[in-house]
């Protein structure tokens, strides 16, 4: 009878722990997958997410010193469904460039593509083009440059080309 009872017991505590250590070497749910690469993206954008603030200086145009703004903010944008039919979303950064001494709706830019690469500090931020400005590539505007700790360096080009270099400073999370 006790080795029964012995038996019993080893068993009663070794299968729980060899059912665990199984099912726990199964893959990730598909849920759990896009969960964790959101979480990782968002954690990333989160970092850099915020308000702006500088100079377009070197400008090819002669002015100097230009005062403006560039506004980063997180959004979430449908990618497809997943096989439960759910819509399937993914993290994005959208922003907003803006000269600050024009009060024209002109002076404004709806950044619709920022790719930030985390280990370089590169960023590439990109509007679309304005098709109802009447000019050829009117409202497109592209910015490179570098964003380490709360610092953006670049360049900034729009339909004319080259409008000088940004040297921005994050003044709001």
């Amino acid at each position: 009878m006790n080795q029964l009872r012995i038996q019993y017991c080893f068993w009663s505590l070794v299968f729980p722990l060899f059912l665990a250590g199984c099912l726990s070497e199964l893959p990730p749910s598909v849920d759990s997958r896009e969960y964790d690469a959101n979480a990782k993206l968002t954690a990333v954008y989160n970092e850099i997410e915020g308000t702006y603030e500088g100079n377009l200086v070197d400008s090819p145009t002669g002015e100097s010193d230009v005062p403006v703004s560039l506004k980063l903010f997180l959004v979430f944008e449908p990618i497809g469904v997943n096989e439960d039919g759910e819509t399937k979303l993914v993290p994005a950064l959208k922003g907003e460039y803006q000269r600050l001494d024009i009060e024209d709706v002109r002076a404004h830019y709806f950044i619709s593509s920022v790719r930030f690469y985390k280990e370089s500090g590169q960023i590439v931020l990109l509007s679309p083009e304005d098709r109802t400005s009447g000019r050829p590539g009117g409202g497109y505007l592209s910015i490179t440059g570098t964003l380490i700790g709360d610092v953006l360096n670049g360049t900034l080009k729009d339909h004319r080309g080259l409008q000088g270099r940004l040297i921005l400073e994050k003044i709001l999370q």
